[in-house]
């Protein structure tokens, strides 16, 4: 909250909007210790569960979280077109920096099923039920309920977000000798 509230007051000041960051001075919370990892990593465990238990709209985006370390928003916005043969080429809409990702061999049946889903009447990898793009809240809805599913019917034992698929991908990368540059470039992080 103070992060939104003191980006909005640096925007009016020089806009004459506001006088000062009153945010300034408010000390930051630091996150206990105790708590878990905010975002960890999937398993291949949780990540073969997750697959297999949701609808193919739904894996599709799992996919290509899981296999290109994209954020949620750009999973649920990237148009079929961005993916010309093996490769997949995109411009981040946090930082605007282009990213080419090649399609990994476990990605590419999603991506074949994406393009034959018969509901299909979006431009986007990943469609919802009635083949329109899914909204941002929508595909949090039924992606958060599948896993509330998935933990009460027992077969996760801990909650899992999307953006722990990043993580996800950063890890894989580094256990298989990647560097940082690479893992940057892959990522699309400026640091």
């Amino acid at each position: 909250m103070l992060a939104v509230l003191s980006l909005t007051f640096n925007w009016g000041i020089p806009r004459r909007l506001a006088d000062m960051n009153p945010t300034e001075k408010v000390p930051r919370l630091r996150r206990p210790r105790d708590l878990p990892p905010a975002n960890p990593p999937w398993t291949d465990h949780e990540l073969a569960v997750v697959l297999k238990a949701a609808p193919m709209e739904l894996a599709v985006a799992v996919a290509l979280g899981a296999y290109t370390g994209l954020r949620e928003g750009d999973v649920i916005a990237l148009p079929l077109t961005a993916i010309d043969g093996g490769v997949i080429e995109w411009r981040q809409a946090k930082t605007g920096d282009p990213v080419y990702i090649p399609v990994h061999r476990d990605l590419a049946p999603y991506i074949r099923a994406a393009r034959t889903l018969k509901q299909r009447k979006a431009t986007t990898v990943v469609i919802g039920q009635r083949g329109l793009p899914f909204t941002a809240a929508g595909f949090r809805a039924r992606f958060f309920k599948l896993i509330r599913d998935l933990r009460a019917s027992g077969k996760l034992a801990r909650p899992l977000t999307f953006h722990g698929l990043r993580h996800t991908v950063a890890t894989r990368l580094a256990d298989a000798g990647a560097d940082d540059t690479t893992i940057q470039a892959i990522l699309g992080h400026a640091t």
